[in-house]
């Protein structure tokens, strides 16, 4: 398992990462969490149980790629229709 950070010139944070991907089994992912809720039909007043995933800590978060630079042309995008 490998993760590559990667820095523009004038940049002391990394700006982007890559990593290998974990392949889960099913059911053994532990950076989510399933999270069971009720839902109330309001006009037949039957419940169901739905089943959602949540994302929860774990150290292997780590290993989750992540890119500055998206983030940063995202804001500048709302910052002009704002």
């Amino acid at each position: 398992m490998k993760k590559s950070f990667f820095f523009d010139e004038d940049s002391e944070n990394a700006d982007w990462s890559e990593s290998d991907k974990i392949e889960w089994l099913e059911g053994k992912n532990v950076t989510v969490k399933m999270v069971s809720k009720k839902q109330k039909n309001k006009k037949t007043g039957q419940t169901r149980t739905v089943q959602k995933e949540e994302p929860t800590y774990s150290f292997f978060n780590f290993f989750k790629p992540f890119d500055v630079r998206e983030e940063a042309m995202e804001a500048l995008e709302d910052e002009e229709v704002n």
